[in-house]
């Protein structure tokens, strides 16, 4: 005897992981294009301060290159990036190494220029709201970063005023719990987003239902079988068991046959 059940429409999971993931990488290649402009940019800069230290200018210059390589690899991987877990180690591996590249850049500059530590803060902020990893590996480059730079301060000599290394500090710190909580809410909010998808699917389904398996129809009345064993007209079944409607019309050799002058006129004037 056929039976009910829930319409087999696909599971909307591996669409939704699949925008998620076109939008991940989206982003991620955005925010690498912007850092690969003042990257380049810089190398004058890195140039004119190995003139005034000639010891500086070569580790500066390959740490530069070092970067623009680190960009442009990202780049060309996230574009091969076909999975979740693909994307989030690119983007971890990413992250960490720029935390290191950044490090050196501030141990080859003049102890007293805080131009990079400035560039540090955004990047901070950046590892959480630009990156969809895993809110340990944004929180873990974040802080290495903040910790790493303090220590420079704090070790090198220099004519950097205490309050202002106190207050670099603090911004650190700031900007790594502003980052956190961005992260936080941006992934609250996809949660929610997803869930409300869910929730319409699974409505969806409820209201969509298909009969399977096979009818005993009456070959003379052309009623079928129940599966209490009573017999009733299609039209009941159907109504009984779905959702569907049935409404009144003809079909055009019913209404050939019922209506055979008005069909004759009818040709008669599309012959005209």
């Amino acid at each position: 005897m056929p039976k009910v059940s829930p319409s087999p429409l696909v599971s909307l999971e591996p669409a939704l992981e699949a925008l998620r993931l076109a939008s991940a990488i989206r982003t991620s290649r955005l925010v690498l294009l912007t850092m690969f402009v003042p990257a380049v940019a810089m190398i004058p800069t890195d140039i004119a301060i190995g003139r005034a230290d000639p010891s500086r200018i070569g580790p500066l210059v390959t740490i530069r290159v070092l970067s623009i390589l680190l960009i442009s690899g990202a780049l060309g991987v996230l574009s091969r990036v076909r999975s979740a877990r693909g994307y989030e180690v690119v983007v971890t591996t990413t992250s960490l190494l720029t935390v290191g590249i950044s490090l050196l850049f501030q141990w080859y500059r003049p102890p007293d220029s805080m131009t990079i530590s400035r560039l540090h803060l955004l990047m901070m902020v950046g590892f959480y709201v630009a990156t969809h990893a895993n809110l340990r590996w944004q929180t873990t480059a974040g802080v290495l970063l903040g910790v790493g730079s303090s220590l420079m301060f704090a070790l090198r000599p220099s004519a950097i005023p205490a309050f202002e290394i106190v207050a670099y500090v603090q911004t650190c710190v700031i900007a790594n719990v502003i980052g956190w909580y961005l992260s936080v809410q941006r992934t609250k909010l996809r949660t929610g987003v997803d869930e409300t998808a869910r929730q319409a699917l699974a409505h969806t389904l409820r209201e969509l239902r298909v009969i399977r398996g096979t009818l005993a129809q009456c070959s003379k009345c052309r009623r079928v079988g129940t599966p209490d064993g009573a017999w009733q007209s299609l039209e009941d079944y159907v109504l009984a068991q779905t959702d569907t409607d049935f409404s009144e019309a003809l079909c055009e050799t019913c209404t050939t046959a019922a209506f055979p002058m008005v069909t004759a006129s009818t040709k008669v004037r599309e012959v005209r």
